[in-house]
């Protein structure tokens, strides 16, 4: 067997040495970001393989016949000048003496895979992979299969399906949830797929040729940065919340300190679309949201029992903010007769809440919902300043808003917000996105200083007597936002519903 000069990088041996494996799946995403030696690592296994196992057939695949011609062709020639004496032309066929074969294709439209129903090969080099739609990788994923004669013959071979790419693209969320996310549908087995990251820190061998391609990465604007030399799959192009990092908008929970000023703000919900309450914490000039609730189809009255449970050891937090709809809507108080929800009460969701909140000493005020406005403070919260290098991300100005881990939800809703094409500086309005509504209504408060720090003395034995319920709001109001807020929402005091 021909000997082959393949000059492998740590990342793209540990590559190598998986698709070796008998252990391994069926399906290995490499790379991740620009530089890592994606292409000729596809290029090199795949001849090694047409070499090592006669009759084998491969295929690489490309999105366009140039982007084939400048990254494989002509490449193959270069790093392996004896392919050229067995390359076809008209057909972009190598056909090895030992007969295997090995095809260079290209894909430009979704609709040209169908091409390919019902052709096996032992190997798939799908290149760039995040230029293709999902339809093409599932119906690619068909042709993956074995002649039996190829089995017995080498029972050390198992057929493999290699990708490689880029965050960003038509195809970022599909091989983003595959292979970064692994979150599976019931007709996909986990253990068939794998992902080894490679950077352009992986690949000396090319930073040392190309020493100027790092700064032109560098260069780059923030999202592209981001996603081509940092590997990172949290952004793409359109993405509304550019600054926000899983990795340090995200910390380990801590104990708040109970004399910390703490709010929550309230996102109302019921089907299909959830509710969404958050509690944050402010220190000094840095506000952490510590913890989330989350539901559907959940009265009034049982979200304020949970907000109330969830806040009994909170010390500081006697207000928050709400959705402004919970109190222009008057639909139910609801309770479960003959399995039917029946409006039993024509109260606001609002006056509900507030009705159990009101008896441990908590308000809940109308939130400012501005939304452009809204957006910007919570971006000016969640700039950060750093750099990611080979030892991980470096922080040289900490966020002002962090959130705990376990704000499961929040930290998931983040990074697929995208921009609204219609109306400049706006959010587009999509399921998933009441946890950044309800920060917004948060920061939002926070910024317009819609608090003050308070003393832990709240009279809860008088909150208990709900029948001087206008004392109560009228002493924990003043206390909490001053006389010029309690002049200014006057009809607080008209029974206009504002608690």
């Amino acid at each position: 067997m021909r000997e082959l000069n393949i000059k492998f990088q740590p990342k793209q041996w540990d590559a190598s040495e998986l698709i070796d494996s008998r252990e391994r799946g069926q399906y290995l995403f490499y790379g991740g970001a620009k530089g890592g030696g994606k292409s000729y690592l596809g290029r090199a296994k795949l001849i090694d393989c047409c070499l090592r196992y006669a009759g084998i057939a491969a295929v690489i695949v490309r999105k366009t016949y140039p982007e084939l011609l400048a990254n494989h062709i002509r490449k193959l020639f270069q790093e392996y000048s004896f392919i050229k004496n067995w390359y076809k032309a008209a057909e972009k066929t190598v056909y090895f003496p030992n007969g295997s074969t090995l095809e260079l294709k290209h894909l430009s439209t979704t609709d040209d895979v169908y091409n390919y129903q019902g052709i096996e090969y032992d190997i798939i080099f799908l290149d760039e992979a995040t230029q293709h739609e999902e339809e093409v990788f599932k119906i690619l994923k068909t042709s993956l299969r074995s002649d039996p004669r190829i089995r017995d013959k080498y029972p050390e071979f198992k057929p493999f399906f290699l990708l490689t790419g880029n965050p960003g693209g038509i195809g970022h969320t599909w091989c983003k949830r595959l292979f970064i996310d692994r979150m599976f549908l019931p007709n996909e087995n986990d253990k068939d797929y794998h992902f080894i990251q490679a950077k352009l820190w992986d690949n000396l061998l090319f930073m040392n040729a190309n020493p100027e391609y790092l700064s032109n990465l560098q260069e780059l604007p923030d999202d592209l940065r981001r996603a081509y030399l940092d590997g990172d799959w949290t952004v793409f192009l359109g993405q509304f919340f550019v600054d926000f990092r899983k990795e340090v908008h995200g910390i380990e929970p801590f104990q708040v300190d109970k004399e910390w000023t703490k709010i929550f703000a309230l996102d109302w919900g019921y089907s299909p679309h959830p509710y969404h309450c958050g509690w944050y914490a402010i220190d000094g000039g840095t506000v952490y949201k510590y913890r989330e609730l989350e539901g559907k189809e959940e009265s009034p009255q049982e979200v304020a029992e949970q907000i109330v449970e969830c806040s009994k050891d909170d010390g500081s937090l006697f207000f928050g903010v709400g959705d402004t709809q919970m109190w222009e809507q008057s639909p139910f108080q609801t309770s479960y007769e003959a399995s039917q929800w029946e409006t039993v009460s024509d109260k606001s969701i609002a006056l509900q809440i507030n009705d159990v909140l009101g008896k441990a000493g908590i308000l809940m005020m109308k939130a400012n919902k501005a939304r452009i406005t809204g957006w910007t403070n919570l971006k000016v919260f969640m700039k950060w300043v750093g750099e990611y290098t080979k030892e991980g991300v470096k922080i040289s100005k900490q966020p002002r808003f962090k959130i705990f881990n376990t704000c499961k939800n929040t930290l998931k809703a983040y990074p697929v917000q995208l921009y609204d094409d219609l109306k400049p500086g706006d959010m587009r309005k999509k399921a998933g996105d009441d946890p950044c509504d309800t920060d917004r209504y948060a920061i939002m408060t926070i910024s317009e200083r819609k608090y003050v720090e308070v003393d832990n003395y709240y009279d809860r034995a008088v909150a208990e007597s709900w029948g001087k319920k206008q004392r109560i709001f009228e002493h924990g109001a003043k206390r909490m936002f001053g006389k010029e807020l309690i002049l200014a929402e006057k009809d607080f005091f008209d029974n206009r519903e504002y608690y």
